[in-house]
Parts: C-alpha cells; sequence; structure tokens
C-alpha cells in the first residue's frame, strides 16, 4: 500500500503556494506515496483521518488557523505522522498559533536585511548533495525573485549546517 500524503497551500500569494505544492506533490508521486492536494485548511477538521497519514505538508504563508485545526495537526504529528515544509510555507503559516509554532519548532520573523537583499553564495564543498549538479565554478547570486526554489533550500540548508551566513531564499 502506497504512504499517503496530504499537501495544503494557501496564504500570501508571494511564496506562490500553488505551484510549491505542486513541485512537492510531483517528488512525493515519484517516491511513491499517494498525494491529496487541497487549498483549504478543512482538511484539518477531521482529527481521526489526519492520523491515517504518513505526511502534512503545509505551504501557507500568514495565514491564521482555527485552534482545532492546528491541534488536530499537533496531535497527529505527536501520534506518528510525518511534517514536512519550508521557509515561509510551513514557520510563517499561522503568526498567531502558538501550537504551530511549538509543532514546528519556529517562528518566522524576517529576511535578514529585509526582504529583497541579495547574498552571494560560494559552493564550499561540490560534493555535498544539497548542491549536487549546481556549477561550483565561481559564485551564485541567491536572490528570491531569480534563483531556482531547489537551489534556495539547498543553498541555505548548506550554509547553515556549515554555520557560514545567511543566503536569501524564498
Amino acid at each position: 500500500m502506497a504512504k499517503r500524503a496530504l499537501i495544503t497551500w494557501g496564504g500570501w500569494d508571494g511564496h506562490q503556494p500553488d505551484k510549491v505544492a505542486a513541485l512537492f506533490a510531483a517528488d512525493l508521486r515519484a517516491a511513491g506515496f499517494s498525494v491529496e492536494v487541497t487549498d483549504s485548511l478543512a482538511c484539518f477538521d477531521d482529527a481521526a483521518a489526519l492520523k491515517t497519514l504518513d505526511l502534512i505538508v503545509p505551504v501557507w504563508t500568514m495565514s491564521t488557523i482555527e485552534k482545532e485545526r492546528s491541534q488536530a495537526v499537533a496531535d497527529a504529528v505527536e501520534s506518528g505522522v510525518g511534517l514536512a515544509g519550508c521557509h515561509g510555507g510551513m514557520c510563517d503559516a499561522f503568526r498567531n498559533d502558538v501550537v504551530w509554532q511549538f509543532m514546528t519548532g519556529a517562528q518566522w520573523v524576517a529576511h535578514p536585511g529585509n526582504d529583497g537583499v541579495e547574498y552571494r553564495v560560494r559552493i564550499t564543498d561540490p560534493s555535498n548533495p544539497l548542491v549536487a549538479g549546481i556549477e561550483a565554478a565561481g559564485s551564485l547570486w541567491c536572490a528570491r525573485e531569480a534563483a531556482p526554489l531547489a537551489f534556495q533550500a539547498s543553498a541555505q540548508s548548506t550554509r547553515r549546517a556549515a554555520g557560514q551566513g545567511r543566503c536569501g531564499a524564498a
């Protein structure tokens, strides 16, 4: 039986939640998951059904959630359901919900230096799988508007893991 994932998207359009959800859905399907995609938080209304999933992937930014819904997700995660997300799509999802913040382990505050700041990214370990396939010669400019989403996430993770600076990411 295929593993089951739920992807729900919405909130601020600037993070292109529909496109991010589609990318995640394609990757999960390629990995053998059965994937349900919805643009509504009503999918969190059935707490028992959430606990039957293998993975929940929220792609929401700057939105609000009812306490019952965030608690249902937190209870599902506590029962063993996986939770995955990226950047503002998960940790800037529901700024006023403490349950969500504790569950994700984070709360978005701001881009370093404010939004739109460019950071120079040097790939110092081209053998790291997080940067596989990215040309290591020279440096790349990582800006929210220009860099591919996958590179942004990889570069941010690599820089953070190495304890070096910051990388702007979407």
